[in-house]
């Protein structure tokens, strides 16, 4: 610091040692005064800025050094709390690949119940399908079996009465008759 307070008071007394008009710098008595004011001057703000100066920058420094402690605490904070979050992001991952594998679980199985369901909603169709179907067959046979017999009830009456006669007719009443008595 004092050397540049010098390099400073020695550069500006060669700035106004050549800046004279006249040339002759050495006898130029105001020149000489000019100097020994500024140096005067140079030494009073050296004098009484030296300390403000020193601590200004020496807090300064101590606010950077603070401010710089602060900003890498703050930066371990923020690294913490993406730490935290990807793991966060990382267990949601794995809990929805853990949800997708449930529905996908459960869709086979409800997959399969309902093909289970479907089959034996199937079989029970098919089942009353025969079951209507051999009811159907039995009832038709009685149907025939019925037209048969009255058909063939008809067809006997109709034979009978074309045999029959009034002797074959008292004859058959008569038969009964004993038959009747006998029993």
């Amino acid at each position: 610091m004092k050397n540049l307070i010098l390099i400073v008071i020695l550069m500006f007394n060669a700035v106004l040692l050549f800046a004279n008009e006249e040339h002759e710098p050495f006898f130029n008595k105001y020149l000489w005064f000019s100097i020994i004011n500024f140096s005067i001057f140079i030494g009073l703000l050296y004098y009484f800025l030296k300390k403000p100066i020193i601590d200004f920058f020496k807090s300064r420094r101590e606010t950077l050094s603070k401010e710089m402690e602060d900003s890498d605490k703050m930066l371990k904070d923020a690294e913490a709390e993406l730490e935290k979050y990807n793991k966060a992001i990382k267990e949601l991952d794995e809990k929805i690949d853990e949800i997708k594998e449930i529905a996908k679980k459960t869709t086979e199985r409800e997959q399969q119940n309902i093909i289970a369901s479907s089959e034996e909603y199937s079989a029970k169709i098919k089942e009353e399908a025969e079951k209507i179907a051999s009811q159907e067959v039995e009832k038709a046979i009685y149907l025939l079996r019925e037209e048969i017999s009255r058909l063939s009830i008809e067809s006997a009456e109709t034979s009978l009465k074309s045999k029959m006669d009034k002797k074959l007719n008292e004859k058959l009443i008569t038969g009964l008759i004993d038959k009747i008595e006998v029993n």
